[in-house]
């Protein structure tokens, strides 16, 4: 990690030649606002990339006018790092320690960028693909609305539930965009809201209390000196807090990634509802007494 004027950067490359790479590495972690603009304004001299795990773009307040292919350029572990480890490990063949640890993150990011299908299961499934091509794709063209629907059965399902807790529900999953997700509020809540957010569209959702915007939502409003101090008590603030959450933790799998199956799994026999039903419960009680 490299500290410029701009902020601290990922990682910054510099050869012999005096050519220089800048890379802003985003794996499980929000845009902070004006980020990437900062980094080309005081780096002006290097080539910027935006890295994650599937190549998403940053966030309209990280790039503050920036242009993609301009300005940056977006990469992702799921292809240009992959590829680029899978040429490194031919050039390290006969160095077996150096070639298994390049095998090892190899694994980790086919892990974590869902490209792990068992080989046996791969194998039955491109046979019967080949020998289905119109259902195969019927099935292909077809997920995307599907997802859409239970993800939108799912809110409906929550708000419902949620109206009878007396809490209102400000549904917003767009897995388009970063930074979506539901919201939960009671009419004497002024300055804090219950939320769950997607920190990288489909996945990466953390839970926890999260400060309501100004009118454009460009900045979080401000808030009592005492419910500041109050919120700052509450169990772990220290570990995991921003200028948006003042307390906030990452769902556990499956439920955080809903890029994968298990995901919709768990939507469908309930345990979704169940597990987000068990953490408003416990945000609930561990904010009674408090005026949000």
């Amino acid at each position: 990690m490299m500290i410029l004027r701009g902020g601290r950067i990922d990682i910054y490359i510099k050869d012999k030649s005096n050519n220089f790479i800048t890379i802003e590495n985003k794996i499980y972690a929000g845009d902070q606002d004006g980020q990437l603009a900062r980094y080309h304004r005081h780096a002006t001299h290097s080539d910027l990339f935006y890295l994650t795990l599937e190549g998403g773009m940053p966030s309209d307040k990280s790039r503050k006018g920036l242009k993609e292919d301009e300005d940056f350029k977006c990469i992702s572990y799921k292809e240009n790092v992959i590829n680029w480890l899978e040429a490194c490990r031919k050039e390290v063949a006969i160095i077996p320690i150096v070639r298994e640890a390049i095998s090892h993150y190899i694994n980790l990011i086919k892990y974590l960028t869902n490209q792990t299908t068992n080989h046996n299961m791969e194998q039955e499934l491109t046979a019967l693909t080949k020998t289905n091509f119109k259902a195969a794709f019927a099935i292909a063209g077809n997920l995307n609305h599907a997802i859409k629907e239970m993800v939108s059965d799912f809110g409906e399902e929550m708000i419902a539930v949620l109206r009878d807790k007396g809490i209102v529900c400000d549904y917003n999953i767009d897995f388009g965009k970063n930074y979506t997700g539901i919201y939960l509020g009671k009419e004497e809540w002024k300055y804090v809201r219950i939320g769950f957010q997607f920190w990288a569209k489909n996945h990466n959702l953390i839970f926890g209390l999260t400060i309501n915007g100004t009118d454009n939502w460009s900045r979080p409003i401000e808030i009592p000196i005492e419910l500041q101090e109050k919120l700052k008590k509450l169990p772990n603030t220290e570990k995991r807090n921003n200028g948006w959450w003042p307390w906030y933790n990452f769902m556990e799998q499956p439920y955080s990634d809903w890029s994968k199956a298990e995901a919709y799994e768990a939507i469908s026999d309930g345990r979704m509802r169940k597990i987000f039903l068990e953490k408003i419960d416990m945000l609930l009680e561990m904010t009674k007494g408090i005026e949000l």
